[in-house]
């Protein structure tokens, strides 16, 4: 045999190899039987995304409570970062306002008020309505919290307290009529700020 030839050959014989292993590997890999490095990360990322970050529950989103800033805004952590959050549907007093005499008693006890309901809080998520920020950047959000084994909205909590009044901006009104009917309730029996006539109309009320 001529040696080209012979080399011709051998070079099939090695080629022909490695295409049986190939499909060996391709075989084993679709039924499971060795994983790949991709398949491996996307599982990793997938846990990650369910235990730490969504809720089964309506998309809520899990957080952390990292400070106040008044009885309305908060810092909150989520999706790997801190986010100012602003809770829609709600408006509290002023408390932080830089004319420092737009700030009222009010706003600091509302203010008090929240931070002492996210720091008792075990579990914290967040939900978005229709628009998730506004023009400040902020994000806009419904706040569930879970406070001595019972979980309510952060906002029904204020408007039963009677320490927010309500504040409908669209296109975030998912709510807007139920908030209305907590806010009517609490202004009916004197709740909170709603005790004082007079201090309501100063703050705007």
């Amino acid at each position: 045999m001529p040696k080209n030839e012979k080399k011709i050959n051998k070079r099939i014989s090695s080629l022909l190899s490695v295409l049986l292993v190939l499909i060996i590997a391709v075989v084993a890999m679709h039924f499971g039987i060795i994983g790949t490095e991709e398949t491996a990360y996307d599982s990793t990322t997938q846990t990650t995304q369910t235990t730490t970050t969504v809720s089964a529950e309506d998309g809520r989103i899990r957080a952390t409570f990292v400070r106040i800033v008044d009885g309305d805004t908060l810092i909150l952590n989520y999706n790997g970062q801190d986010n100012k959050v602003r809770l829609i549907g709600v408006n509290t007093p002023e408390s932080v306002h830089r004319d420092k005499s737009k700030n009222t008693p009010e706003g600091k006890t509302a203010s008090k008020y929240t931070n002492s309901i996210m720091e008792n809080a075990t579990d914290i998520y967040i939900a978005y309505d229709k628009a998730p920020q506004d023009r400040y950047g902020r994000e806009l959000c419904f706040v569930y919290v879970t406070v001595d084994g019972k979980t309510e909205m952060l906002q029904e909590m204020l408007l039963k307290k009677g320490y927010a009044n309500t504040m409908s901006i669209k296109p975030n009104i998912t709510k807007a009529k139920h908030f209305e009917e907590l806010r009517d309730e609490a202004k009916e029996n004197g709740v909170g700020f709603w005790g004082d006539e007079e201090r309501v109309k100063e703050i705007g009320w």
